[in-house]
């Protein structure tokens, strides 16, 4: 039976489904800040139940043979807090309710320090990072001689990449050996973290979500706790805490074009709630998209700013430096609708007029996305002249490989707007990486990439707490546009070049390059407004009477 028949059924068992004798559970203690001093925990309340065994803390003497990781088991529960979703405390019960009943009732103190968390606050008070510069020819000048100049800023929220379930491991210590079940891998230094031969490490990994790592402290808490009361636990840890995290920016991009109406310089000036780690290549890529574009004065100057959130950061996942593209493609379309232009065909005429290879390779992208493009219609009005509204929009996308690179792409995407809803018709993808004839799995990982992005580009932000610091914030229903009816992926071939081989990981970040910016186009083209940032707020949407 197919493993996605296994799925639907039922049949097909996750981290959170092993079930062994004698489970504990292990419910999280959080900091109520996101940065501070843990003072006290009084955990005298929550263990008044004889079936809550204990309430790990920093401060707690293991028990052997879980002696050895007692200072590992001090650093994760380390009472100075400088991120979100911190976890303090741990409480181990019998059952699932029990720990987490329990957990409610651990009281913390702490000491609060003065903390950014996001980018505003971060700008007006200075405290930022020295800022990082690219730039060729003279930007500035170019842009204040061009005949038309165009202006906007664009802001993208901080959101979470994963959920709930991937805060969920369960460890099993047999002698020496220890099994751990989880949902996404485990980082290879996990053996050495526990101070465990390779071979005394078994790692079950759970089919749904095999491809993503593992990114929070819950497979090495678990060790800890099952070591300590030598029996099984399976920990639960909220998305807060296990998940990766796209930062929050904000981007003021300028863009000036000469007498002949093709592109002469454009700046792109913002901020990006993130370290400098990782900026290298996701700027690079830009500044040859920008090249590419035929923008002989080019500007780019972004600060880093860092802030409060959640820290982990899942390696081959975009994060805010690989956003900053979005406001270039999203201002070339307000360009288009000023000169009531195909955004695509403007595209193509600027990439016309550049000599490169990659402008070459990234103009047969969009040139077979304006053959499939050739049916998005515009169906035929109701009598009153209301339903329904659709909305196409295209955008580029480039990625800095591996191999010092830059791949190329491009996006097509369609939406019908109803009164029932928005719903996502097509989606069309071209990436010029690769040979054309690549394998079923190839076209699998960029498949599930493409989900990815829509789902970002749809997922929550994580709301901020004057005091409490970041969370998670639920309840929007954006099932029926991620539900996309038809969705292509095409390998274009490069019969002049040397063919790209692209690792799997290079294909998933260059097909998520551009999603976001194509799915706004399109949903400003059938709302008739101009949607400036992320995420995507359905129910922001004016409904369309029926």
């Amino acid at each position: 039976m197919a493993r996605a028949q296994l799925q639907v059924m039922g049949l097909e068992r996750g981290a959170a489904d092993v079930q062994l004798p004698s489970l504990l559970w292990g419910w999280p203690v959080l900091c109520p800040l996101a940065h501070a001093e843990v003072l006290a925990i009084d955990a005298h309340e929550a263990q008044k139940d004889k079936r809550v065994l204990v309430v790990l803390t920093a401060q707690t003497s293991l028990h052997e043979p879980a002696t050895r990781h007692q200072a590992l088991l001090s650093s994760l529960l380390s009472p100075t807090v400088n991120e979100a979703g911190r976890v303090i405390a741990l409480v181990l019960a019998e059952t699932r309710q029990l720990a987490s009943e329990a957990a409610a009732k651990v009281l913390v103190r702490v000491r609060a320090h003065s903390a950014q968390l996001n980018v505003t606050t971060a700008l007006a008070s200075g405290a930022t990072l020295p800022s990082l510069m690219q730039k060729s020819g003279q930007a500035a000048e170019a842009y204040l001689g061009a005949p038309t100049q165009l202006k906007q800023s664009y802001r993208t929220a901080a959101r979470q990449l994963g959920s709930t379930a991937h805060g969920v491991a369960t460890a099993v210590w047999r002698g020496d050996a220890l099994t751990l079940y989880t949902i996404g891998h485990p980082p290879p230094e996990l053996a050495t973290l526990l101070g465990l031969p390779s071979e005394q490490l078994l790692t079950v990994v759970s089919p749904l979500g095999a491809k993503v790592p593992a990114m929070g402290p819950q497979a090495l808490l678990a060790a800890i706790a099952a070591a300590h009361l030598g029996r099984p636990v399976r920990i639960e840890l909220p998305a807060l805490s296990a998940c990766g995290v796209v930062a929050e920016t904000v981007q003021t991009v300028q863009l000036g074009v000469g007498e002949s109406e093709l592109p002469q310089a454009l700046l792109l000036h913002g901020a990006v709630g993130s370290s400098a780690d990782g900026s290298g290549p996701a700027l690079a890529a830009l500044m040859d998209l920008m090249t590419v574009y035929g923008f002989a004065h080019r500007e780019l100057n972004v600060v880093p700013v860092p802030l409060h959130l959640p820290s982990q950061q899942r390696p081959g996942e975009p994060s805010g430096w690989h956003e900053l593209g979005l406001s270039v493609e999203l201002l070339i379309d307000e360009l288009a609708q000023q000169r009531a232009v195909d955004p695509l065909l403007l595209r193509q005429r600027w990439l016309e007029q550049t000599a490169t290879a990659d402008g070459s390779t990234l103009l047969g992208c969009l040139q077979l996305l304006h053959k499939v493009s050739g049916d998005a219609k515009q169906p035929a009005r109701s009598s009153e002249g209301l339903l329904p509204r659709r909305g196409c929009g295209v955008a580029s996308s480039a990625h800095r490989a591996t191999t010092g690179q830059t791949l190329y792409g491009a996006h097509f995407v369609e939406v019908e707007l109803s009164s029932e809803g928005v719903t996502l018709l097509r989606h069309h993808c071209v990436l010029a990486a690769g040979q054309p004839d690549r394998t079923r799995d190839a076209d699998s990982v960029v498949q599930r990439s493409l989900e990815k992005a829509r789902r970002l580009a749809l997922q929550a932000e994580l709301q901020v707490m004057s005091r409490a610091g970041w969370t998670a914030r639920h309840g929007e229903d954006c099932s029926r546009l991620l539900s996309v009816r038809h969705s292509e992926v095409t390998f274009l071939a490069l019969p002049s070049r040397e063919p790209l081989v692209a690792s799997d990981d290079d294909l998933a970040m260059l097909a998520q390059s551009g999603v976001a910016a194509a799915m706004m186009s399109a949903l400003s083209v059938a709302l008739g407004i101009r949607l400036r940032r992320l995420p995507i707020e359905l129910r922001a949407f004016p409904s369309v009477p029926k």
